[in-house]
């Protein structure tokens, strides 16, 4: 499920039928599994929709998770 990582992120696979961060019923995300599973906390940097599959970027620091939010927000990264 992890396709690459660094101190600052992860980039995982992200199966159609999982949302990425926990619904209204307090069902977990796959950030939230992960988070539990690997021990620390991880961030949000964008999301997929529950029924959409692909890669998903998460930062598991404060500075890279802003650091990649100003790259999603001035457009310098790109999804496809």
């Amino acid at each position: 499920m992890i396709l690459a990582e660094c101190a600052e992120w992860l980039a995982v696979d992200k199966p159609a039928g999982i949302p990425t961060i926990a619904d209204r019923q307090g069902n977990p995300g796959l950030v939230e599994a992960l988070s539990r599973d690997r021990g620390e906390r991880l961030w949000v940097v964008h999301r997929l929709d529950r029924e959409v599959g692909g890669v998903l970027l998460i930062a598991r620091t404060a500075a890279a998770h802003r650091a990649l939010n100003g790259a999603f927000e001035q457009r310098l990264a790109r999804k496809t």
